[in-house]
């Protein structure tokens, strides 16, 4: 899920490369607050609660406790305020959870009528992406509150896929990356070899590390 910088109203469009050192920077996620502290030290991250609205009204009223925040650009979109976006961050470098965005419907293993129901509502394409992202995780043997990200992006044209993989350091330190690339009939594969390739460079300290 891409995320992108809000400001107060009326302040001009401004890049969190941008901001002066100290600007508290408001965001709901333990990992993006990690990725701030490695990729902007300068900038203090603080946790924010409430939907979109309640955010954006706490920010312009200066309620929030933060400067600016980081907020989901899909869900400006369908409020119409795409207008209040500064800066889209690039989701390779602002990896996202692994599967975020994506709408999951579980069912017994054992019942095939249910799946072959699911299977006509199912995105081939998006199923490739959410395989490689959670193969990621199964790798690292990790789960949603893991301190790990995964994005998977799938070439139309050549079938294959890309994953970018992070496992970061709650403390703000440099976060371990990864990437993998390969055909998408072998999504998991691949994206269980991103999950292994952040092990052996040493990902395992940082996943003992509590938040």
């Amino acid at each position: 899920m891409i995320r992108e910088v809000v400001l107060p109203a009326g302040q001009p469009p401004t890049t969190l490369a941008e901001l002066p050192p100290g600007t508290r920077v408001g965001t709901s996620a333990p990992r993006r607050a990690a990725l701030l502290k490695a990729l902007y030290p300068k900038l203090t991250p603080v946790p924010i609660r409430g939907n979109a609205d309640s955010r954006l009204t706490a920010l312009d009223e200066d309620r929030l406790g933060a400067g600016v925040m980081i907020a989901a650009l899909a869900g400006l979109r369908r409020l119409g305020l795409a207008h209040r976006v500064s800066e889209i961050l690039d989701p390779t470098v602002w990896l996202p959870a692994a599967g975020a965005g994506i709408v999951v419907i579980e069912h017994r293993t054992a019942d095939p009528d249910v799946a072959q129901l699911l299977d006509a509502v199912t995105h081939p394409p998006t199923r490739i992406l959410l395989d490689a992202e959670r193969a990621v995780l199964s790798a690292l043997e990790g789960g949603c509150l893991t301190a790990a990200s995964a994005h998977a992006v799938l070439d139309p044209d050549t079938g294959l896929v890309t994953v970018h993989a992070a496992v970061l350091d709650p403390a703000g330190g440099p976060a371990l990356r990864s990437s993998a690339h390969g055909p998408s009939d072998h999504a998991a594969d691949i994206g269980r070899q991103a999950g292994r390739a952040l092990l052996e460079a040493g990902a395992a300290r940082l996943l003992a590390v509590t938040p």
